[in-house]
């Protein structure tokens, strides 16, 4: 999550990004990509282009693990930061 937002530097641009352009940042790949890109477009259906991104057997990952560790980052960043004096 933290390297998505350092290269894509918001939510919203996530969201709006492709499979492809998902799977080309840092500490991506078209399995995860696929995942994300699914979490942020609930409900359509995978014949389209990017079908071939989908993630399939041991490598699928879960949409769950991306709520779980959205769930941890929204905790951490509960606390306004702190200038440096």
């Amino acid at each position: 999550i933290r390297d998505l937002l350092a290269h894509f530097r918001s939510i919203d641009a996530i969201q709006l990004a492709s499979p492809e352009s998902l799977a080309a940042a840092p500490g991506m790949g078209p399995g995860l990509a696929r995942v994300v890109w699914d979490y942020f477009h609930p409900g359509l259906d995978g014949d389209g282009p990017d079908a071939a991104l989908a993630p399939e057997g041991p490598d699928a990952l879960d949409p769950k693990d991306l709520d779980t560790a959205t769930a941890a980052l929204d905790q951490e960043n509960e606390h306004p930061l702190e200038l440096a004096g």
